[in-house]
């Protein structure tokens, strides 16, 4: 039980930083960080659960958007560390 609110919690905490990106598309001041953001926990230990595939799906799916026609060196920079990272989650 205690193992899956642990689950419950990073979801709820990916949930709410995806929201954050959803509401400032676009917007490099805010998806940079939160791309770098992304970068940082899919390379530590934090998120190492199988059963969080659901939330990488929706990182991978905004980090995708955000990259999409960008000339944002350091953006997309940060989007490759995150998507190199995703690489070892099965889906």
């Amino acid at each position: 039980s205690d193992l899956k609110s642990d689950h419950a919690a990073k979801s709820n905490f990916l949930t709410t930083l995806i929201d954050i990106g959803k509401e400032h598309r676009k917007d490099d001041l805010v998806t940079i960080p939160l791309v770098k953001t992304f970068e940082i926990l899919l390379a530590s230990d934090y998120l190492s659960e199988t059963e969080l595939v659901k939330d990488f799906l929706e990182i991978h799916a905004f980090c995708v958007f955000e990259c999409n026609k960008s000339k944002s060196i350091t953006k997309l920079v940060a989007a490759i560390g995150a998507f190199a990272n995703m690489l070892t989650f099965p889906d």
